[in-house]
């Protein structure tokens, strides 16, 4: 059995220009970040709602009850509970503790050991602010 790699396919000119020019950007889905252990999507919902389901609102009620966050994620969706999570978050007083959170999901690894040349440029979660 031989052991040789498969031969590179010829990569279109844009791309090898932007090599070039270093302003190729390549983007990684999210199975990268799980095999180094971060939170997937189900699971920083899931962390927020957990939090959320402690907040009271102003008649003294939780806004949610921890037995409604699998209708919560099935209704609405990732992108949507995220959404509302923050709003909460923010309408409490605590939009500093929803980037805590989604600070320790994301880069709570070891950047500086794991990956050294992406940890002097890996941006904090409060540089993500603008996404919400």
């Amino acid at each position: 059995m031989k052991n040789d790699l498969p031969r590179i396919p010829d990569l279109p000119n844009p791309i090898v220009d932007a090599v070039n020019h270093k302003s190729l950007a390549v983007f990684l889905g999210a199975g990268v970040s799980r095999l180094c252990g971060c939170l997937s999507w189900d699971g920083l919902c899931r962390t927020l709602l957990d939090k959320v389901s402690s907040f009271k609102t102003p008649d003294g009620s939780f806004y949610i009850d921890a037995s409604d966050i699998d209708n919560l994620m099935k209704r609405f969706g990732q992108k949507k509970v995220l959404t509302i999570c923050y709003e909460i978050f923010e309408d409490h007083g605590k939009r500093d503790t929803f980037y805590e959170i989604l600070e320790v999901s994301w880069f709570s690894l070891n950047w500086t050991n794991r990956f050294p040349k992406l940890a002097s440029t890996q941006p904090s979660a409060r540089a993500l602010r603008w996404v919400f």
